[in-house]
């Protein structure tokens, strides 16, 4: 009998060069919901969080706690990643 060790889940923040990839995820999860949503809503954090470090950038200590796409992260899996949950 052989047995295999489960597959190790990681989670973590999305990054620029994962927004294909977390797009075609939630595309394919979410069905009603073009690609062109998910882009457009990624650039509008992209655009966001940009505001928001250099406002944080003027001494004040202050820092932001998720990445540049808000609370979204992929959850992967090597070899690749499995799925991407978004709170906006």
């Amino acid at each position: 009998m052989v047995s295999s060790a489960p597959a190790k889940v990681r989670r973590r923040p999305v990054q620029d060069n994962d927004l294909d990839v977390v797009t075609d995820l939630l595309t394919e999860g979410i069905p009603n919901r073009l690609r062109k949503y998910w882009t457009n809503g990624f650039d509008r954090l992209r655009k966001r969080a940009s505001v928001l470090a250099q406002r944080a950038g003027n001494g004040s200590g202050a820092w932001l706690p998720f990445s540049s796409y808000g609370a979204t992260f992929i959850a992967e899996s090597p070899p690749r990643p499995k799925s991407a949950m978004a709170k906006i």
